[in-house]
């Protein structure tokens, strides 16, 4: 066997109970990492921040390194993923709206546990208005009143 060490390594996983687990039950084979395009925007899910300081930080994935299960990953759908592949200098843009939620907007639609720590769940996000989107580009009002109908997948690598 060329690779003895890591192969008994792997062995160990069902005397653990690591095969049983929620995300490496739903893998075949249960080791293989997961497979998934970059994300072009992140946010982070737990933070701290009070008043207007926001929770949670929005990055621009400008090097198109794939996401941990850290960070809820956003895929811009529809008429924003149209823009942003005609105008892809408008991905700034995006950046700086996504910037301007403010903490209030976000700890309303998350939760707070002991000692302040924040979480925002993916569809909690999703649930932040998206009107200065729509204010920045009026082609984008039909039917778009939430982060969520921009953001087609708003979640964690984690599938959280």
């Amino acid at each position: 066997m060329r690779h003895r060490a890591l192969w008994e390594y792997l062995q160990t996983a069902e005397a653990l109970g690591i095969k049983d687990g929620y995300l490496v039950g739903k893998r075949s084979p249960w080791y293989r990492q997961e497979q998934r395009d970059p994300a072009p925007f992140l946010c982070t899910y737990m933070g701290r921040g009070s008043d207007q300081k926001q929770p949670f930080r929005f990055i621009w994935n400008r090097s198109r390194a794939i996401g941990t299960n850290l960070y809820l990953m956003l895929y811009p759908t529809g008429n924003l993923a149209w823009l942003l592949r005609e105008h892809p200098d408008y991905a700034a843009d995006v950046f700086a709206l996504l910037g301007q939620v403010t903490g209030h907007e976000l700890r309303g639609e998350g939760r707070v546990y002991g000692g302040g720590l924040n979480k925002i769940e993916p569809s909690e996000l999703a649930r932040i208005s998206a009107s200065a989107f729509t204010d920045r580009w009026p082609e984008l009002r039909r039917a778009v009143y939430r982060l969520g109908v921009l953001f087609d997948e708003v979640s964690s690598a984690s599938g959280a």
